[in-house]
């Protein structure tokens, strides 16, 4: 079985047809967690989970990107979050200075991700962390809080960056990114198995050999050698309940 940690059928590439495409992944045994970028993708990440009470569950929050023109509002969060069982974590949030933002906005970006960390501190839920180019920042801001756990998705930091996350409990997750840079060799061969996880490779994120192609050829046998030697690696040194294939 697979379990999709960070999926955005929710969004509005899927107006339509996200139902068909969770009815393939329930015949494909992938369960997977619909995660919110902003309030309405939020309520709609709830409404698929209740839709799909077996398959899908709900992660609510904003993202980094939207700190510059849309507020906040945590009683409304708060009350979502306690609208439904189905809500297992808050996010996703975190920084993003990817575009050199100016400082007005990495001010409230920070402010922003204050205010979700609260809001899993009081749910007691875990965080799905976004971060870009942000990552000594984002860890200060992890180190001044407490009993905070969660994943940093799409990771892009370095080795130094990664332990400190797996020292605060945080696991990591990888895309294929991961071939963009020999750096990320180092990290994956220096964190416990455990602690990270692959991530569905949407376009912006595909290895590189593909970085001109559409996305529906990465699902062929074709994968860059640095992912299938990880995939390998994966099923040969995980224990087999964590593998990602039977």
């Amino acid at each position: 079985m697979f379990f999709d940690s960070h999926a955005h059928l929710n969004f509005e590439d899927f107006p339509d047809d996200y139902s068909q495409v969770i009815e393939r992944c329930q015949k494909n045994k992938v369960k997977l967690i619909s995660v919110g970028a902003n309030y309405e993708t939020s309520c709609q990440a709830v409404e698929m989970a209740e839709k799909f009470p077996q398959d899908v569950w709900a992660s609510i929050g904003m993202h980094p990107n939207y700190a510059g023109d849309k507020n906040f509002d945590y009683q409304k969060y708060l009350t979502l979050a306690k609208s439904s069982k189905k809500v297992v974590a808050i996010g996703e949030t975190g920084l993003d200075y990817k575009e050199n933002p100016s400082t007005e906005i990495k001010i409230k970006q920070k402010e922003l991700f204050q205010k979700q960390i609260k809001l899993a501190q009081e749910l007691n839920k875990p965080l799905i962390i976004h971060c870009r180019e942000a990552h000594n920042e984002l860890l200060e801001i992890l180190k001044s809080e407490t009993s905070l756990h969660g994943v940093v998705h799409c990771f892009t930091g370095n080795l130094q960056q990664a332990k400190q996350y797996l020292e605060m409990g945080f696991y990591l997750g990888f895309t294929g990114i991961i071939t963009y840079s020999i750096s990320y060799d180092k990290v994956l061969k220096n964190i416990p198995r455990k602690k990270f996880s692959l991530k569905p490779i949407p376009l912006i994120w595909h290895p590189r050999l593909f970085a001109t192609k559409e996305t529906n050829q990465l699902m062929s046998n074709t994968w860059p050698k640095k992912l299938l030697n990880f995939a390998a690696y994966l099923l040969k040194k995980l224990p087999r309940k964590l593998r990602l294939m039977p």
